[in-house]
């Protein structure tokens, strides 16, 4: 019997006669399950979470701005974001600008999120050890596709 999962040889008789693998596939059975800190205000932010959705990705939704992550998880993104944390950092905001004038260190930049969440750049996608700015939305599904 080829259960699904199993590898057997099928061999062919005669002159020239070939080994041949048959596969039979496992059934789809991978489950996704993404983070996405989320601002419900922000027009970019519920785009993403629709994307999302249309895809029928398991959720974890965090509201930020009540919800402010910890310096740790803070670190934990960048180091999934791979960049330089400034990129975390929604540098046009009006709050941003006493911070502006001089360059910051990533801990410097980690603080300042925990303080001032509403600086975190927004939507932030996370799936397993990656993660995404959503901005345009349809980057998040560089971790899905």
């Amino acid at each position: 019997m080829n259960r699904p999962g199993t590898v057997r040889e099928a061999s062919r008789q005669g002159q020239g006669a070939a080994t041949v693998l048959v596969v039979t596939p496992k059934p789809y059975t991978w489950h996704v399950k993404a983070k996405i800190y989320h601002n419900p205000r922000c027009s970019k932010s519920r785009a993403t979470l629709a994307l999302l959705r249309d895809r029928g990705l398991e959720l974890e939704i965090i509201d930020y701005i009540a919800t402010p992550p910890s310096k740790t998880t803070l670190r934990e993104l960048l180091r999934k974001l791979g960049g330089p944390a400034l990129a975390m950092v929604r540098t046009e905001d009006q709050e941003f600008r006493p911070h502006a004038q001089r360059a910051l260190t990533d801990d410097e930049v980690i603080d300042l999120l925990a303080a001032e969440p509403r600086l975190l750049q927004r939507p932030i996608v996370e799936i397993g050890g990656a993660a995404r700015i959503g901005r345009p939305p349809e980057r998040v599904l560089e971790l899905v596709e």
